[in-house]
């Protein structure tokens, strides 16, 4: 009688509309966030459709959970300002008062990396990563992560980073 959807963002509208005609009468507990949208193509990039399918009652509504646990005050403000450059909504977050280091843009295109091959930038960035990751080691850091678009970069990210640093790929 009662359905919770997480990461609702994954699922495009025929999911929810096959839910709803299937599941008529049930009351939802749908959660989300549409910035983390990683299948631009068909999930969900704004709440309106979602809100218009499910909200027809006087007892539905739709809250914004603005409160953030996870992020520093300097990472929730560089990715609200990336989300700004974007055109859909933006939900913006309260961040708990928890500092950090300020995030660090690095730069690594130059002249010589765009007239060479892909394989010199590649292996720019492999280096610089595993620079970066020598230093978060040195200040006593014991989980860095890598994050990849996808399972055939992340093979290759960590077969070329396990040559300048131990990893655990996982």
């Amino acid at each position: 009688s009662h359905v919770i959807i997480d990461e609702a963002q994954d699922f495009g509208m025929m999911v929810y509309g096959a839910l709803e005609y299937c599941l008529r009468g049930c009351t939802y507990t749908i959660m989300g966030d549409v910035s983390q949208n990683i299948h631009h193509g068909y999930g969900l990039n704004d709440w309106e459709e979602l809100k218009k399918l499910f909200l027809s009652t006087d007892r539905a509504s739709f809250n914004v959970l603005k409160k953030s646990y996870r992020n520093t005050v300097e990472i929730s403000k560089f990715s609200t300002e990336i989300l700004h450059h974007g055109q859909f909504s933006v939900y913006p977050v309260e961040p708990i008062i928890r500092h950090g280091e300020p995030v660090r843009v690095i730069g690594l295109e130059t002249e010589a990396d765009i007239m060479s091959s892909i394989d010199v930038v590649q292996s720019t960035v492999i280096e610089k990563a595993a620079e970066l990751c020598k230093e978060w080691q040195k200040k006593g850091l014991a989980t860095i992560a890598i994050i990849c678009r996808n399972q055939k970069e992340a093979t290759i990210a960590a077969k070329e980073l396990s040559k300048h640093i131990d990893i655990l790929d996982s």
